[in-house]
């Protein structure tokens, strides 16, 4: 479940309990909300954390390497950690390609039903063939980094992109 705008904290509180509940070894969160700091310390998860903003992993095994999956631009889009698990290491990752970054776009026009309809058109045409562009390209990186893992691979990630798509089919 996403941690919007609405119902913050009883998100987080059914996040908890879930994770009380179960005892995952691993768990992933992409979104994590950087911007309240103390948000870590309240969802009182009782396993370290591994990665930067908004892509972590909280696990209880032993990780014996962990790092970040780059693409070309420099963009950093996902985590990853060599964990032991009984008597094997798994890589897993935590990743979040490119959004197409329309919700805004979108949310404007609803509002302001005087916004030119041709600009508007061309306006998401455009960030949508540089999103696909760049989640191609974003793909393609995770795509080569899972094959080239020496160990079995996990992947969790927010994906925003339909089960048919390029970058489903791919990873």
């Amino acid at each position: 479940q996403q941690l919007g705008k609405k119902n913050k904290d009883s998100t987080k509180i059914a996040i908890v309990k879930l994770i009380e509940q179960r005892k995952p070894n691993i768990v992933c969160f992409q979104e994590f909300p950087k911007a309240r700091k103390n948000f870590h310390d309240e969802l009182r998860l009782n396993m370290p954390s591994y990665g930067q903003g908004a892509n972590l992993i909280f696990t209880n095994l032993k990780v014996v390497k962990q790092g970040i999956v780059i693409n070309k631009e420099d963009n950093k889009f996902g985590v990853y950690v060599d964990a032991l698990f009984q008597k094997d290491t798994i890589r897993v990752f935590s990743v979040q390609p490119l959004s197409y970054s329309v919700s805004n776009e979108l949310e404007r026009y609803d509002k302001d039903q005087t916004v030119n309809r041709k600009r508007f058109i061309f306006s998401i045409a455009a960030k949508l063939n540089s999103g696909f562009t760049r989640r191609v390209r974003e793909t393609e990186t995770l795509s080569k980094i899972i094959a080239n893992s020496p160990y079995p691979v996990v992947v969790c990630g927010d994906f925003n992109d339909p089960p048919a798509s390029f970058t489903y089919r791919q990873i």
